[in-house]
């Protein structure tokens, strides 16, 4: 057995939370840093989906830390972030390793390339037990080779406004679910195995990491990707089939109060980018202090999106639920 250590740097590792939320999401994290050590990790290191077994142990017990200093301080990741805001170096960073284990040699690239997509799986995973449970900003590798490689980043505010969207509007019900249940069924997907994805599943998932790294994320582009995500999902991609996503939603998560109700306009927005009648702004600044700017900024469809990714979130939770990779839509009809 051979092994390698990828180490990474993450200056902003604490997600947005307020007190009930946050702590959801530390228990979520004390889980992952117990779950993954020596864990079987099947995946592709290239972009020739080269597939190997590997087993992993990720030492995850900076950002546990982090999270349990800010919750016994402040109450909650907000307030915690509030407080320290006005530091010249907020305490938000924190180092994390990934170890790989193999049979046969790992080069340093398939190591890079295995730790890379290992922390996508985590953001998906993490993602779908607690929504907006996982920020990794201002990443970087450190140790051998690692000026090599760029280390990919993800937001965590998209998906706690997913997450507060539904629960202001009370729909969809978004659940805490077991890590080890959800990191099960993306086992199943076998998203961690290729880089091209064909089944839909995979698709909507490697869609779900593009929205997770929007840091501008009520920009037109993470519109098109909620759009594709919920069509993708629903079975509605086929041309003629957009106008029955409303229908195939309600079949599965039942009636959709008015307020919540994002689908339609979700739709329309998607269609007006498509024939250039709608506004497009500048990528604004993006800091930890004051307001944030996409939030103020008219016509970013921000209750749009965020309901939009809140319905997404409930189909995942629903498919993992019911250990189910896709849905599938019947349509009869008969003369009388």
């Amino acid at each position: 057995m051979t092994s390698v250590t990828i180490n990474l740097h993450i200056s902003n590792a604490l997600p947005h939370g307020n007190q009930a939320h946050s702590q959801d999401i530390l228990s979520l994290w004390q889980d992952v840093a117990a779950f993954f050590r020596e864990r079987p990790f099947r995946a592709s290191g290239d972009t020739a989906d080269n597939e190997q077994d590997y087993q992993v142990t990720f030492d995850a017990g900076a950002v546990v830390d982090l999270m349990d200093q800010a919750l016994r301080h402040s109450g909650s990741f907000d307030r915690y972030r509030e407080a320290m805001g006005h530091e010249v170096t907020p305490p938000f960073g924190v180092d994390v390793s990934v170890t790989l284990s193999a049979r046969d040699t790992i080069t340093e690239r398939d190591g890079y390339g295995v730790a890379t997509v290992f922390l996508q799986q985590l953001v998906l995973a993490a993602n779908i037990c607690v929504p907006g449970a996982i920020q990794l900003l201002g990443t970087w590798f450190n140790g051998d080779g690692a000026a090599h490689y760029e280390a990919q980043t993800y937001d965590s505010h998209l998906l706690h406004g997913a997450h507060q969207a539904a629960a202001l509007n009370e729909w969809p019900k978004l659940e805490t679910l077991p890590f080890s249940h959800v990191w099960g069924w993306l086992e199943k997907t076998e998203s961690s195995s290729t880089h091209t994805a064909l089944k839909d599943i995979n698709k909507a998932l490697f869609t779900f990491l593009k929205v997770a790294q929007q840091r501008q994320e009520y920009s037109a582009r993470t519109v098109m990707l909620v759009a594709y995500l919920l069509e993708t999902l629903l079975a509605c991609r086929p041309s003629g089939l957009q106008s029955r996503l409303g229908a195939r939603l309600r079949t599965i998560l039942g009636s959709i109060p008015e307020g919540a109700d994002c689908v339609r306009e979700l739709q329309e927005i998607r269609d007006n980018l498509f024939l250039a009648s709608q506004p497009v702004h500048r990528p604004p600044l993006l800091g930890s202090r004051g307001t944030e700017t996409t939030a103020t900024q008219p016509g970013q469809h921000n209750s749009v999106v965020e309901g939009g990714m809140a319905i997404t979130l409930a189909l995942l939770q629903d498919l993992v639920k019911h250990e189910a990779l896709s849905y599938q839509f019947t349509e009869q009809w008969s003369r009388k």
